[in-house]
């Protein structure tokens, strides 16, 4: 368990197994949910938590944690949907909660996403542990809820102003995570492409693969989209620092 976080020995301490029938149903099934995937899914209830504390408007979202053999994302640990694509009517999230292990595989593949983390908590790169970024990760993507609720959950603006956001990366128009699996999935095409694009990402200073994964990553970090969910996820940090 990282030193930078409290521990929560279990669900019925992190909810308060005495009062569970005082929560919201929403929050009660995620509860349960996270019940499911063990000691991951008991430290992600603790990250949750903190997040009502300092929101309690996301007692509204849906929690979907899934195992590696099921609905994995490709490049990223999670997702957040909006209202108006979600099954549930409601916002939703949906994180991996497998094992450790998955975490730390994901932070080998996104080096400039970890110094990213532990720039915005500041924190040295190495102090950024498999449980820090899991609990990171899932303030950032309720970090997006936040936001699209501050907006309104007005489609039409949100997605126009992401768009916008994502014209102005390396390789227009495509996230970060995107070009991580692509990259995976790939190789020769990604190589190609920067034979291809050479002048152009020679003007970035990007003459390799890994370089352009790490701009790009580096500059969709950065959009207000993102760097938004991601200091709400500091904040999430923080609140669980003071306990």
């Amino acid at each position: 368990m990282s030193e930078n976080l409290a521990p929560v020995d279990n669900l019925s301490v992190a909810a308060g197994a005495e009062n569970t029938h005082q929560l919201p149903a929403t929050v009660h099934e995620n509860l349960l949910k996270l019940h499911e995937f063990g000691e991951v899914g008991a430290y992600l209830a603790s990250v949750y938590l903190a997040a009502l504390d300092i929101s309690p408007d996301l007692s509204d979202v849906v929690l979907n944690p899934y195992d590696s053999a099921n609905m994995r994302i490709p490049g990223t640990a999670g997702r957040a949907t909006p209202p108006y694509y979600s099954d549930s009517g409601h916002p939703e999230v949906s994180f991996n909660a497998t094992s450790w292990d998955e975490y730390a595989d994901l932070m080998r593949s996104r080096p400039t996403t970890v110094a990213e983390i532990a720039r915005k908590l500041g924190i040295g790169p190495e102090q950024v542990s498999p449980e820090l970024f899991s609990a990171f990760t899932l303030g950032h993507e309720l970090g997006h809820v936040e936001d699209w609720r501050a907006k309104g959950f007005n489609r039409t603006g949100i997605e126009a102003v992401y768009d916008e956001e994502l014209d102005t990366l390396p390789i227009p128009g495509v996230a970060a995570a995107t070009i991580v699996a692509w990259v995976a999935r790939d190789p020769e095409r990604a190589e190609q492409y920067v034979m291809t694009h050479k002048d152009h990402l020679a003007e970035l200073g990007i003459t390799t693969v890994s370089e352009l994964v790490a701009a790009q990553d580096l500059a969709y970090r950065s959009i207000p989209s993102e760097d938004m969910p991601d200091q709400f996820a500091v904040a999430v940090m923080a609140s669980m620092n003071a306990k």
